[in-house]
Protein backbone atom coordinates (compact mmCIF):
# COMPACT_ATOMS: atom_id res chain seq x y z
CA UNK A 1 0.00 0.00 0.00
CA UNK A 2 2.70 2.12 0.72
CA UNK A 3 4.28 1.80 -2.88
CA UNK A 4 0.62 3.03 -4.34
CA UNK A 5 0.41 6.20 -2.24
CA UNK A 6 4.51 6.88 -3.73
CA UNK A 7 3.33 6.40 -7.02
CA UNK A 8 0.43 8.90 -6.42
CA UNK A 9 2.63 11.15 -4.95
CA UNK A 10 5.46 11.20 -7.32
CA UNK A 11 3.02 11.02 -10.03
CA UNK A 12 1.81 14.71 -8.66
CA UNK A 13 4.84 15.61 -8.53
CA UNK A 14 5.47 14.62 -12.18
CA UNK A 15 2.03 16.47 -13.14
CA UNK A 16 2.75 19.31 -11.64
CA UNK A 17 6.64 19.81 -12.09
CA UNK A 18 6.21 19.19 -15.84
CA UNK A 19 2.77 20.16 -16.56
CA UNK A 20 2.00 17.71 -19.03
CA UNK A 21 -0.08 18.01 -22.35
CA UNK A 22 -3.26 16.20 -22.61
CA UNK A 23 -2.08 13.29 -24.13
CA UNK A 24 0.04 12.18 -21.40
CA UNK A 25 -3.11 11.99 -19.02
CA UNK A 26 -5.19 10.23 -21.33
CA UNK A 27 -1.92 7.67 -21.49
CA UNK A 28 -2.23 7.78 -17.52
CA UNK A 29 -5.80 6.92 -17.41
CA UNK A 30 -5.77 4.41 -20.11
CA UNK A 31 -2.80 2.42 -17.75
CA UNK A 32 -5.18 3.04 -14.64
CA UNK A 33 -8.07 0.62 -16.74
CA UNK A 34 -5.84 -1.27 -18.03
CA UNK A 35 -4.09 -2.35 -14.71
CA UNK A 36 -7.89 -2.40 -13.25
CA UNK A 37 -8.73 -4.34 -16.04
CA UNK A 38 -5.61 -6.85 -15.22
CA UNK A 39 -6.44 -6.76 -11.12
CA UNK A 40 -10.18 -7.82 -12.40
CA UNK A 41 -9.44 -10.74 -14.41
CA UNK A 42 -6.61 -11.82 -11.73
CA UNK A 43 -9.19 -11.91 -8.88
CA UNK A 44 -11.92 -13.69 -11.47
CA UNK A 45 -9.11 -16.41 -12.51
CA UNK A 46 -8.15 -16.58 -8.47
CA UNK A 47 -11.97 -17.33 -6.98
CA UNK A 48 -13.02 -18.57 -10.04
CA UNK A 49 -15.83 -16.24 -10.62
Amino acid sequence: MDYLVLFIVLALIYFIAFQPKEKFVDELLDNVRRSQDYATDMFKTTFKF
